[in-house]
Formats: structure tokens, sequence, C-alpha cells
């Protein structure tokens, strides 16, 4: 949850009061709360980051990031640290402070494969199982004998 108000120095640097913090704590405690208090799926997490997050970027996703990995630096320090710390396991939930605001947060786990790989594999099935298909359709042979007892001449009306 994005910190509320905040002020805005010479430099362009926002501080936030400890009650503007404060009220963002408790609409992200809420959040969790409503979570922990309902399915607590993965699915039910995704669905209501989608509801109720403030990153546009995410939304799209079910709040879903992945790859995250220390050495990128494309997080914020306490986001870093919190979905790469090796104690974490799926499952897990928390809240984290960034200069953000606070975030709720639910770890999917790790994968032995990246994102990137599965669709890689998943088109590469896709592909071979298209080729497959259109070779048994290609090798089929279609025997007609008898179709006198076939009724031809039905008309669907309109």
């Amino acid at each position: 949850m994005k910190f509320p108000g905040g002020t805005t120095d010479s430099d362009g640097n926002v501080t936030y009061t400890d009650e503007e913090k404060a009220e963002a704590l408790a609409e992200a405690e809420a959040i969790l709360e409503e979570y922990l208090a309902g399915d607590a799926t993965e699915e039910s997490f995704a669905a209501l980051a989608t509801e109720k997050t403030d990153d546009t970027g995410s939304a799209a996703t079910g709040g879903l990031y992945e790859d995250i990995t220390p050495e990128q630096g494309v997080y914020v320090e306490s986001f870093t640290n919190w979905a790469t710390d090796p104690e974490r396991k799926a499952g897990d939930t928390g809240i984290i402070e960034s200069t953000f605001g606070y975030h709720v947060m639910y770890y999917v786990g790790d994968s032995d494969i990246s994102y990137r790989d599965y669709m890689i594999r998943e088109d590469i099935r896709t592909e071979t199982m298209s080729a497959w298909h259109e070779d048994i359709m290609a090798s089929a042979e279609i025997v007609v004998e008898n179709t006198s007892k076939l009724k031809k001449d039905i008309v669907l009306s309109q």
C-alpha cells in the first residue's frame, strides 16, 4: 500500500509522517488478514492482489514477479531480501516496507526451470504434437463402403 500524502522537499525527495506510514501499514495488515481468513491459496492471493494493488504494473499478473535474484538490482532492497531469503518456503506471507509503501507478500516458491525455459519447452511440445497430429491425419486411410442406408436428403431449416 502506498504511503498516503507525503512532503516533497526542494530536491524532490518525499518524506512521510509516522501517521501516514501507520495508515498504509494498517491497510496492508487488513489485506493480509483478509487473505488469511479466506482460502489462503496462491489463486486467492492473486485475486486479492489484482483487486487491491496500487502497483498497476503487477495488477495484470496477480502481483506476480518472477526470477528475482539479488544480482539484478531491479527491485528495492527490502523486496529483494524478502523474496530471495534462503529460508523462504512456498506459501510464506509477510509485509515489508519499501520507499514506495508497504507490500503484502506471498512466496509462490522456487522452480527448477525459469519461466522463459518453461515457455520454450511448451512451444516445442506444441510444435511436436501438431506435427504428430498432422502425420496421423495424413496417414489415415478412410474407406467408404456401402452408403445406401445413409439419409442424404436431410435439410436443416433455419
